[in-house]
């Protein structure tokens, strides 16, 4: 959903305007965003029943990094529906964000070795 709302930003003419297409996308992050806080949940409660694992704390963190990034999105795509941003900072806030997910990956391919003894 990320991605799709960020190609939205993108490619939108600015000249025209769509708050239909602007409530759906919205709509549809708030989705999102209650489908990750299932996950999270389901993820939190393997966690408590079972073990801590290197694989666990990887798909935790990740959720935790898509949540973050879709919450941010909601939230400042929101102030643009309000009026109190302009668009193209809603676009390069999202576009600023994506530095995350390499940075995420990398930790985790070269830190969680460290981190979990090898295991």
């Amino acid at each position: 959903m990320a991605a799709l709302t960020l190609f939205f930003l993108v490619e939108r003419d600015s000249s025209v305007q769509s708050p239909i297409a602007d409530v759906l996308t919205c709509l549809l992050l708030a989705a999102t965003l209650g489908l990750e806080a299932l996950a999270l949940s389901a993820i939190l409660s393997r966690l408590s029943s079972y073990s801590f694992s290197p694989n666990r704390a990887a798909v935790l963190g990740a959720n935790l990094v898509v949540s973050g990034h879709l919450a941010t999105m909601a939230f400042r795509f929101l102030q643009v529906l309000r009026g109190r941003e302009p668009r193209e900072r809603l676009a390069n806030q999202a576009a600023r964000y994506l530095v995350v997910y390499p940075a995420w990956c990398a930790f985790v391919a070269f830190a969680f070795p460290v981190l979990f003894r090898f295991r």
